[in-house]
């Protein structure tokens, strides 16, 4: 983010990830805006062979408030608390809202186990935007219900926003932004679906409230004791991070198709809810809030395989050189012969559940070339998707806004997708895109201008 004039709107910006808790306390307007303050907290996933991927509900928001005390000496005159966080994840809790269980995270697919359908289009596809799948709430609360013993209708589900906001605010009301990504909501309605209830076995009352248009909340008192100059600020409704990426990387609006590698990858576009373009059968529908949507496609594979390569393979110190000094004719085929299927982390809906493979490997096979064969299969499923998108809109798209920690950390994989692709390619200009985006966002519920 760079550094500007002083003055104009203070916004705290928190970021839930998968992997860290941040605070940004942010100054300005957004283009001559600058960071005041941040603070990052490491969060420790819980993952095995299984399938596992899952956080402590509370020592994650320990960590969060960690960040919060890290950054309180620069929040006076904050305006607004703004808040980007994970979507798909999902806790139980108890009568009294006390978790009974880790909090599921998007990458846990161990819900595939009670699930051996293939995703359909229909009319539940296109109310809710999801498909009946193990990332989505359809699936995810029946196989934890089962691992729970059942019958228990005192117990109620959340996801991590929702566990977070009612212990600090007291509400566990959820934005329709995270509720669009548990597959149970009606978008064009704002409310539950009664046929996805259904199919997840619960009903409206063990669910969190859905956040009306205009809710705010603010501290408990024991927490504003902590931070006081938070005290009586309002808190907005919590945005999925991939909405808020989408809007923080520059891509507002339907003119730009947005590609984010982190730790997972997506391709996605913001637009009006009202009106929107017919959903393709390959891609979900969430919400940013009650008038902009985000359509996509995402992917477990991101980051997370370069990741594995590093723990797995004996990878030189100097991978990218090394990458670079493969040779090849980077978006003319694979490496060296090898095809491989990234999904090491498993598949995101509508495709059926996978797991990784490379084919094509022999006893002169390194493993820098199967490194560069997961990366490049990683840039084949990004760019299928940029067609599909591009495809369904009204307009061709001007460009693609290529951003994330994946893309920034490895020169040769920026290279290898850019020639992929079909489509100008713009690099992304904010570093903390999800942090900016819900930035953005507040900067406009402050100012009660409209984002696009």
């Amino acid at each position: 983010m760079p550094p500007g004039k002083q003055g104009g709107v203070k916004v705290l910006a928190l970021d839930l990830g998968t992997s860290s808790a941040r605070a940004v306390v942010w100054e300005g307007a957004h283009a001559g805006g600058r960071v005041v303050a941040l603070a990052r907290r490491q969060v420790r996933l819980g993952v095995d062979d299984a399938g596992r991927a899952e956080l402590d509900p509370d020592e994650y928001l320990d960590g969060l408030t960690a960040c919060l005390d890290e950054v309180h000496d620069h929040l006076d005159g904050v305006r607004a608390v703004a808040t980007s966080c994970q979507w798909h994840s999902l806790l139980a809790l108890d009568a009294a809202g006390r978790p009974v269980t880790p909090l599921l995270t998007w990458a846990d697919t161990r819900a595939q186990e009670a699930y051996t359908e293939s995703p359909t289009t229909g009319e539940l596809h296109r109310r809710t935007g999801a498909w009946r799948h193990p990332l989505y709430w359809t699936v995810r609360i029946p196989w934890l219900e089962e691992r729970l013993g059942g019958g228990d209708r005192s117990r109620s589900f959340a996801g991590l926003a929702e566990y977070v906001f009612r212990r600090l605010l007291g509400e566990p009301a959820a934005s329709v932004s995270m509720a669009s990504g548990t597959g149970l909501l009606d978008l064009a309605a704002g409310c539950w679906d009664g046929e996805a209830m259904a199919l997840a076995g619960v009903t409206e009352d063990r669910l969190p409230p859905l956040a009306p248009r205009g809710w705010t909340g603010t501290l408990e008192s024991r927490w504003a004791r902590r931070w006081p100059a938070l005290r009586g600020v309002p808190w907005l409704p919590a945005v999925g991070d991939g909405a808020a990426a989408t809007i923080g990387g520059g891509c507002a609006g339907p003119d730009r198709i947005s590609v984010t590698v982190g730790t997972s990858a997506a391709v996605r576009v913001a637009h009006p809810l009202a009106g929107a373009f017919t959903l393709p059968g390959g891609c979900w529908r969430y919400l940013v809030d009650h008038d902009l949507a985000v359509t996509g496609i995402a992917y477990s594979a991101g980051g997370n395989v370069f990741a594995w390569a590093r723990r797995t393979l004996l990878l030189p110190d100097d991978v990218e050189a090394a990458l670079v000094a493969l040779g090849d004719r980077l978006g003319e085929g694979p490496p060296h012969g090898l095809t491989a299927v990234p999904d090491l982390a498993g598949a995101r809906p509508p495709r059926p559940a996978s797991t990784g493979s490379i084919s094509g490997l022999t006893l002169g096979t390194g493993p820098v070339e199967i490194l560069a064969a997961l990366l490049d299969g990683v840039s084949g499923q990004i760019a299928a998707g940029v067609r599909t998108l591009a495809e369904a809109l009204p307009e061709r798209p001007a460009a693609v806004v290529l951003g994330g920690g994946a893309m920034a950390a490895s020169g040769w994989w920026r290279r290898n997708l850019t020639l992929r692709l079909a489509v100008p390619v713009e690099p992304e200009a904010e570093a903390e895109a999800s942090a900016m985006g819900v930035i953005r966002l507040a900067e406009t519920v402050t100012a009660g201008r409209a984002v696009m």
